[in-house]
């Protein structure tokens, strides 16, 4: 069971090969409904799959119906780093969040340790089915996106506090002047930066959909989020740049509490995924009312340096 959100099922999926290398057995994994997409990349790797909404899943182990010590076959398992294994898990991932990138276990090594496995288990990239592509495909012409010069924004988020709204209206202008295709898919995002200037097509695609669209378009912006990890974690190309900000809310009721922006990190929290790639992968520091914004959407267009969390 992967009672969470993308970014964590997503890893729990890319290291199906090694778990079922490791342990043996047909893998049964059970998901809330709203995931469903996130699965297709990987879908290969699973047996079977059940749709089983959040709530329960994890009331499954609130209420002690799963014990989190007996780990063998035949029994359900809980991945969600907060609720797994021994009770460390909770306290293992805080510290990763108190101290991104001081050491210890990255983000991927949290599922590793949940998942019973060696820390070089490795990641196998998912693949956007052939379906998938075909319908991306589709809702790219239907929209508009013109293949390799265009841009899709992904403003939403579902933790981490929103980008500001200056950068991203900042951003849709200086990616008009240079020619590029705006577009903005909002759908999955929970928390959404306010006035934005939405002068653009709108796309409401599913999330591994959407990354299809990406590969076409050329390029990605968005929060960061479990889709970025989606994205890291599957075989696509297209240019990513991530918005890093000061504030999470892990309730889903839009109460930021104040948080280091390198939490959102993978260049600290899941170094592995950005080590020796060639997709062009950047991350900025996006705070509300910074006076810098203006000049980091001009240098995010511009395709300019690398500026990750650590810099």
């Amino acid at each position: 069971m992967v009672p969470s959100s993308i970014g964590e099922l997503a890893t729990a999926c890319a290291l199906l090969p090694a778990f079922r290398e490791r342990h043996g057995g047909k893998i049964c994994l059970v998901v809330d409904s709203s995931k469903r997409a996130v699965l297709e990349p990987f879908s290969e790797q699973i047996d079977v799959i059940k749709f089983v909404p959040l709530g329960v899943q994890r009331a499954l182990s609130n209420y002690g119906v799963i014990n989190p010590l007996e780990f063998k076959i035949g029994l359900p398992q809980n991945l969600w780093i907060n609720q797994n294994g021994d009770g460390r898990g909770f306290s293992l991932h805080q510290l990763l969040i108190d101290h991104p990138g001081r050491g210890g276990l990255s983000f991927p090594d949290m599922y590793r340790y949940a998942m019973k496995l060696p820390w070089d288990s490795r990641i196998t990239l998912g693949e956007i089915r052939a379906d998938t592509a075909v319908e991306a495909r589709i809702q790219a012409e239907l929209k508009g996106v013109e293949p390799g010069n265009s841009v899709v924004f992904f403003t939403g988020n579902n933790s981490n506090k929103p980008a500001p709204t200056e950068l991203w209206n900042s951003l849709a202008r200086e990616y008009r002047r240079a020619g590029k295709k705006v577009f903005f898919n909002s759908q999955g995002g929970l928390f959404q930066p306010k006035g934005l200037d939405l002068d653009g097509p709108q796309l409401g695609l599913s999330s591994s959909v959407a990354l299809g669209v990406c590969e076409i378009a050329g390029h990605m912006v968005s929060c960061a989020n479990g889709l970025v990890l989606m994205a890291l974690m599957t075989k696509t190309s297209f240019g990513i740049d991530v918005l890093l900000t000061d504030g999470v809310c892990t309730k889903g009721v839009g109460d930021f509490q104040p948080a280091n922006p390198q939490i959102g990190s993978t260049f600290l929290v899941a170094p592995e995924l950005v080590t020796g790639i060639s997709r062009p992968y950047r991350e900025w520091i996006a705070i509300e009312g910074a006076e810098d914004l203006p000049e980091i959407a001009q240098a995010i267009v511009a395709g300019s340096h690398v500026m990750s969390a650590a810099s």
